[in-house]
């Protein structure tokens, strides 16, 4: 029995010395855990900040790329732009290029609108006489000049053989002799006939003694190099 109570004794006296040295531990360890779990806070929060600033950052980057991208896009565009204008431009050109060759190749007639209110402008008032030249070495004058002499025979005018001369004019013209008084009569009717149908024919006056006096002398020259 003695033996038993001094175990006892020494085992409750060594609990009550192990006590404190326990709380202490686990006091210890539960700071460190504390710390442990402020540091991860912290580092989280860090980490999260960061994370934030990065992702900013990448935005910034991508905003930056993008604006320059649009800018060197839109840059493109206006380039494309001004050189698909320039090349409408330069076709338009030879478009209007080529409608003036052919133009210039055409050969000139009297359409069925201009023939007709050509014939009815002559056929309305007083008729008259009139020579008709034309110049050499031109078929296209030559056949003009037979279409326009044809639309005169058909409103009633005195109309004569077709006479070629050597002379350098174009377009048409009204020839008199300037050394005779007044102008033949006939000259303003076929002015204003012929204004009918957009053609200003102007008086040359001539001396040479080739030219009838008191005669009115409508020229068919060569076609005009431009209209």
């Amino acid at each position: 029995m003695p033996i038993m109570v001094i175990v006892y004794a020494m085992n409750t006296t060594l609990s009550q010395v192990s006590e404190p040295s326990a709380i202490a531990t686990a006091a210890r360890r539960n700071t460190l855990y504390f710390v442990i779990y402020m540091g991860i806070v912290v580092s989280g929060a860090v980490l999260t900040y960061l994370v934030w600033r990065s992702g900013n950052e990448l935005q910034e980057a991508t905003r930056r790329d993008a604006d320059v991208r649009i800018a060197e896009a839109t840059a493109a565009t206006t380039r494309l732009q001004v050189e698909l204008s320039a090349q409408q431009e330069k076709t338009a050109q030879a478009e209007r290029d080529l409608l003036e060759i052919q133009e210039r190749l055409k050969p000139r007639t009297l359409s069925p609108g201009q023939r007709s209110q050509l014939r009815a402008a002559l056929f309305a008032g007083p008729k008259g006489s009139f020579k008709l030249w034309c110049v050499t070495g031109s078929e296209e004058a030559q056949t003009f000049a037979l279409d326009i002499n044809n639309v005169f025979a058909v409103a009633g005018w005195e109309t004569n053989r077709l006479v070629m001369v050597a002379m350098h004019s174009r377009g048409l013209m009204l020839m008199v002799r300037g050394d005779t008084p007044g102008i033949p009569q006939a000259v303003p009717r076929i002015q204003s006939a012929f204004a009918t149908i957009g053609f200003d024919l102007p008086i040359t006056i001539n001396n040479d003694p080739m030219i009838p006096a008191g005669t009115a002398i409508l020229v068919v020259g060569f076609k005009p190099t431009k209209p």
